[in-house]
């Protein structure tokens, strides 16, 4: 199972072109509210899965919406991206990056 031990650090970190506004977690994910500095048209929200794939015990689930779509993006991650606080932002703002690509924003 995945746990982000220091969850709470997240929301005081301001130097990341990604500011997460809030988080929230359930037996099944972690869901997480952001922001992005360069991409003021939309909040996005991940649900990053607690739960390893099935066969692949360090490879995990994320879904995003960007707050406009009603259809996810699906992205795999594992444990080493989301091992401080600031690799799981940096992860975050790499896969904003795909998604401006995807979207053409």
């Amino acid at each position: 199972m995945l746990k982000i031990d220091n969850i709470e650090k997240i929301l005081a970190i301001n130097s990341q072109p990604v500011e997460v506004m809030s988080w929230d977690w359930d037996n099944d994910y972690y869901t997480f509210d952001f922001v992005h500095d360069n991409i003021y048209s939309a909040q996005f929200r991940v649900h990053m899965s607690r739960y390893p794939e099935s066969g692949h015990k360090h490879s995990y689930k994320m879904e995003l919406w960007d707050g406009i779509n009603g259809t996810p993006l699906t992205y795999n991650f594992g444990l080493h991206d989301v091992k401080d606080p600031f690799t799981l932002l940096n992860y975050f703002k790499e896969v904003l990056y795909d998604w401006d690509n995807v979207t053409n924003k």
